[in-house]
């Protein structure tokens, strides 16, 4: 793949949108107090985008969704080596609930 690949920079836009969310969590668990609800928030976002940028490289297109089990099996389709470690994607799902639940309520 070149440098001009419209599939890289599409990759790499979803990446830069990922290091914006480490950034965030950097910036919730330095706060005083510390904010580990966003955190926990980013962390999951960011887990997203990088899926997204897997996809996007591979030209693998997908839909709006923030289910991280359901990209984790998409990306194992192309990336089958993963595959056992996508599978754990799972158990940050309920996290992901949690913490939509809880934003929405403060933002209500």
């Amino acid at each position: 793949m070149n440098a001009d690949d419209p599939r890289r920079a599409h990759a790499l836009a979803w990446l830069a949108r990922a290091r914006q969310d480490l950034n965030r969590i950097a910036r919730c668990l330095e706060a005083v107090p510390p904010d580990p609800e966003d955190a926990l928030f980013h962390c999951q976002q960011t887990a997203e985008k990088a899926l997204k940028a897997l996809l996007a490289l591979h030209d693998e297109p997908f839909r709006k969704t923030h289910d991280l089990s359901a990209l984790g099996k998409q990306c194992s389709g192309v990336e089958p080596a993963l595959a056992e470690l996508f599978a754990r994607l799972d158990d940050l799902d309920g996290v992901r609930l949690d913490i939509s639940v809880s934003h929405r309520s403060f933002r209500a």
